[in-house]
């Protein structure tokens, strides 16, 4: 018999409206009716009860410990239900923090069980079937969401209502027919080169800045970051990962042992390194100040991986080589 963990967050998914208390993990389980028979135990568990845009670093720690816990108790697979706002953030996290031994996913809800068309209960059973699968024994952690397998590298949210809103920019690594998991391709993803494992949350955590490239843009926003006590910068970069000549300046101003990531607002596609290089905020003029390409990181996950790679201690020189993993993808 299969152990299956499902650990509860809060969200969407166990909203009832109001001051009502959010349901818990055994009720979301009870209201999404699953026929496992006598082939799986699922064993509910309550981590928090947040929505998920309230979520800090500390509560990704304490998540991933929870699922450290559960792997360690013998869980065959683990699901998480998650509030959509930041599911992607957490998603990534937990492929970076968790070990890839078993199936890990991560779902939640788009419609309230008050609504029409509630989404929560079909997530929460592909979820449990997803997560005693063995073709996602070592995928690391995947969203399953709107009869879909996403792989946590490349999800993000897409539309703020519609049930199909995460996406991935390779499309899904697998799908739901019939209740049964169709496994389509499995992507290829960077190399797992660092361990995170071992870091607890438990110690102040470095804080780093997003800001975002748009028109008119000078940057004056960047020193003032760093004077905040922000450890590290990520940029939403304008296109292929460009911005102003006047922000590329304040980026100089930063110096050269100050990380400074470049990822792009588009969302998909990789971030540039030589096709431009007019112009003082051109990817090439700006890797030459010492400016680090997230590769096909969005700013969120590589916010996240910054903030990781600062609490091991790793200098920017480090930091730099790990992000370049994330670029290319060589045989």
């Amino acid at each position: 018999m299969k152990k299956i963990y499902l650990l509860a967050v809060g969200g969407t998914i166990a909203y009832v409206g109001g001051n009502k208390t959010d349901k818990s993990g055994g009720q979301l389980l009870k209201e999404a009716n699953l026929n496992t028979e006598s082939e799986i135990e699922i064993i509910a568990r309550d981590v928090l009860r947040k929505g998920s845009a309230q979520l800090s670093m500390g509560d990704l720690f304490l998540i991933a410990g929870k699922a450290k816990e559960a792997i360690q108790e013998g869980a065959d697979g683990i699901v998480i239900t998650h509030g959509t706002d930041t599911l992607e953030e957490t998603a990534f996290f937990l492929n970076l923090t968790v070990p890839h031994t078993i199936p890990l996913v991560i779902t939640g809800a788009m419609k309230h069980g008050a609504l029409l068309g509630a989404d929560g209960s079909a997530n929460v059973s592909a979820a449990i079937t997803a997560a005693a699968s063995r073709s996602l024994q070592k995928e690391g952690c995947v969203v399953v969401f709107d009869d879909k397998v996403l792989p946590s590298w490349y999800v993000r949210k897409t539309h703020t209502q519609f049930l199909e809103t995460f996406q991935s920019q390779f499309g899904p690594i697998g799908y739901f027919s019939e209740g049964n998991l169709r496994m389509v391709v499995s992507v290829k993803t960077p190399a797992r080169l660092e361990n995170f494992e071992e870091l607890s949350g438990k110690d102040r955590l470095p804080e780093v800045y997003i800001e975002t490239a748009f028109a008119g843009n000078d940057g004056r926003m960047l020193k003032k970051a760093k004077e905040s006590g922000y450890q590290g910068i990520v940029i939403e970069g304008a296109g292929g990962g460009h911005c102003s000549s006047e922000m590329a300046a304040a980026i100089e101003e930063l110096g050269r042992d100050y990380p400074v990531i470049m990822s792009s607002r588009t969302g998909t596609g990789e971030v540039l390194n030589r096709t431009y290089s007019g112009g003082a905020g051109s990817e090439v003029r700006l890797l030459e100040k010492g400016v680090i390409y997230s590769g096909i990181l969005d700013s969120r996950k590589s916010r996240i991986l910054l903030i990781l790679l600062l609490s091991k201690g790793y200098d920017v020189d480090k930091i730099r080589n790990v992000f370049a993993n994330y670029s290319v993808f060589d045989d």
